[in-house]
């Protein structure tokens, strides 16, 4: 398929990148200024700067925005091209519904969401991690293919869109916040960081093979309280957090 992106920043340069080398034709796109596109385009390698008008030339254009400009995006490319049929447009973002398109829908044009379920933390890590991962969709069953085709595994994104994006943010970038706390008590012990990440790592794998009660080490698990209560009394800034997380495992170890 001919490929066009609207907004080339971290995601949408990373989708070019990956779907390019999957075999679509990227032709291009543009980002909100002239020398971020010019700069979006020499990292990726190929494509052109297009307009709003040129973007029609693509079969499949991804609005790949900020949440806050894809309606209106949506709006200016609509008003730019009275008719789109034929052409399918698809937003990335997990937290808005399909109906923020609904001005390409009514030029003709298909719409339709996919949101990849990935940390997009910079271009190599896209590249090496992104097949294979889940995206939530809304549309249409050809959603579901284009997801397939790309090598995603597809689900039927839930209509309460604030929460499933709140679950997303909760297991990626709010996760990251909660391991700086083991790793700053590493940096002020002097230990190899890695082995509290490791240690991370094998508890999600355990969720994942096992599932959260089974997966529930430590001493709140075998009783052992006064280990708990030395804890709370030697971390400081990272007690009320402790607490948080005690309170939550003690429910789902009672049931």
């Amino acid at each position: 398929m001919r490929v066009a992106i609207v907004g080339l920043g971290r995601v949408g340069k990373s989708m070019a990148l990956y779907l390019s080398r999957r075999g679509e034709e990227f032709l291009g796109g543009y980002c909100s200024r002239e020398e971020s596109t010019r700069r979006a385009l020499e990292i990726i390698g190929g494509g052109r700067a297009l307009s709003r008008k040129e973007i029609a030339r693509a079969e499949l254009v991804l609005i790949s925005t900020p949440d806050s400009e894809v309606e209106r995006e949506a709006g200016r490319i609509a008003e730019e091209n009275p008719v789109l049929e034929g052409k399918t447009f698809l937003h990335l973002s997990g937290s808005l519904p399909m109906d923020v398109l609904e001005p390409l829908r009514t030029r003709g044009a298909e719409v339709g969401v996919l949101h990849p379920l990935f940390p997009f933390f910079d271009l190599e890590f896209s590249l090496k991690n992104l097949e294979g991962s889940y995206a939530g969709v809304e549309g249409g069953e050809f959603v579901k293919e284009i997801a397939r085709r790309w090598g995603f595994s597809p689900f039927p994104l839930p209509s309460f869109r604030v929460l499933y994006h709140a679950g997303a943010v909760l297991s990626a970038g709010l996760l990251a916040g909660y391991i700086s706390y083991p790793l700053k008590i590493a940096q002020e012990l002097g230990i190899p960081p890695e082995a509290y990440l490791r240690l991370a790592s094998l508890v999600l794998k355990a969720v994942g093979e096992k599932g959260l009660s089974a997966a529930v080490t430590g001493p709140w698990s075998r009783g052992d309280f006064a280990t708990v209560e030395r804890h709370l009394s030697a971390i400081r800034e990272e007690r009320k957090i402790y607490e948080l997380l005690l309170s939550r495992l003690q429910e789902i170890l009672s049931g």
